[in-house]
């Protein structure tokens, strides 16, 4: 008898384990497009900040762990022979005509699906790094690790962090004035960097204002 009880605790445990989270509301998909959006331009300000720095990263940090290469002698180079054109097949000719079509239609997908996985990825990234460091801040506030606590903690990180993404971008592009290989002048990194900070911000701030006027609670908005 304790064997078959046994037994069905854990595959009741199995089963809440495995259980799929219930499904947002439509309010919550509507606030979440907003941040989804947001997202995207962040990830977009954070590639211009760090091509900011690649000619200086690449000079300081990948060239000297580049080997050495030895010099050799140059072998003497033959004449180039002159390239005689041929016209393709009909069959070739096909090949690269659909060749082409599918290229067209994989970067049709591509600029349709990236923003989705982008903003996906950015998003669950935040909601990681919100759900690990919320009991630390809960142990340094000295407050219960309770469920209701965590999420909320956990809401607040989360603006915390989308203010990061928003301001350090800008701090680096201000910073760069201070390396020797500046890509952009300090005016043009500057503005760069600001006109993609504006859409980032207003799609954060719309998200929590939406999230206010549709009464979304905060440890729901990501």
């Amino acid at each position: 008898m304790d064997k078959e009880c046994g037994i069905i605790t854990v595959m009741r445990t199995v089963r809440n384990n495995t259980r799929k989270s219930p499904p947002r509301s439509r309010r919550e998909r509507f606030v979440s497009g907003f941040g989804a959006t947001g997202y995207f331009f962040a990830v977009i300000q954070w590639l211009m900040a760090f091509a900011l720095y690649f000619v200086w990263i690449y000079t300081y940090f990948l060239v000297p762990m580049q080997p050495t290469a030895t010099p050799n002698t140059p072998a003497p180079t033959p004449a180039p022979a002159v390239p005689s054109f041929e016209a393709p097949s009909p069959f070739v000719t096909v090949l690269l005509a659909l060749f082409a079509l599918a290229m067209i239609g994989v970067t049709i997908y591509a600029l349709i699906v990236f923003p989705r996985l982008v903003s996906r990825a950015g998003s669950k990234a935040a909601t990681v790094v919100a759900k690990q460091a919320a009991p630390l801040v809960l142990k340094a506030q000295h407050l219960p690790e309770t469920k209701k606590n965590t999420l909320k903690i956990s809401g607040r990180i989360i603006i915390v962090l989308k203010v990061l993404m928003v301001a350090v971008p800008l701090g680096l592009a201000w910073a760069s004035q201070f390396i020797g290989e500046q890509v952009l002048s300090l005016d043009m990194a500057l503005l760069a960097a600001a006109v993609l900070a504006v859409p980032t911000a207003f799609f954060f701030v719309a998200q929590y204002v939406c999230a206010w006027a549709m009464k979304v609670p905060l440890e729901k908005v990501r």
